[in-house]
């Protein structure tokens, strides 16, 4: 079943263009500087895996327009 799920994925990301972006140790590092306008752990860390990485966020959570990323909704 494992197997399968990762062919899958991968099959997504080739046919999507998409990559999956790793956690790096500088991810968690740079939460440190990031306000605190809410507390949502997965938010707060991709938020700053967008910032680190200079991505654009794509998200309908309206709480990202309080922080300095481009987000697209």
């Amino acid at each position: 079943m494992i197997c399968r799920l990762n062919e899958l994925i991968e099959q997504q990301c080739m046919e999507n263009g998409l990559h999956i972006l790793a956690i790096e140790a500088a991810h968690i590092y740079a939460l440190k500087n990031l306000p605190p306008h809410h507390n949502d752990p997965f938010d707060r860390l991709i938020l700053i895996q967008a910032q680190s990485e200079n991505l654009n966020l794509v998200s309908a959570d309206s709480v990202f327009k309080h922080y300095d990323i481009d987000c697209v909704s």
